[in-house]
């Protein structure tokens, strides 16, 4: 497995970025993009996003969405 850190920085909102790049079997690709609090905002499978999740505060997961915005999962909070 190969793991590799890449920030970026939006030009029109000036947000910071963050993929974490992960290398696993079978030639599959798993990354996730952080936002600038490390929170992981979506997750890309081969280069497509296949989850994206909503937080509430820094510690607290609100919802995870699929990459249609159906939401897959709820609650009162998911605390990291």
């Amino acid at each position: 497995m190969h793991i590799y850190n890449n920030i970026s920085q939006n030009s029109e909102t000036g947000i910071q970025v963050m993929k974490i790049n992960l290398f696993i079997l079978y030639n599959s690709k798993v990354s996730y993009i952080t936002n600038p609090l490390n929170q992981r905002v979506a997750k890309l499978v081969n280069g497509e996003i296949k989850e994206k999740n909503l937080w509430k505060d820094l510690t607290t997961l609100l919802a995870i969405y699929d990459k249609d915005n159906n939401l897959k999962s709820e609650g009162s909070g998911l605390n990291f």
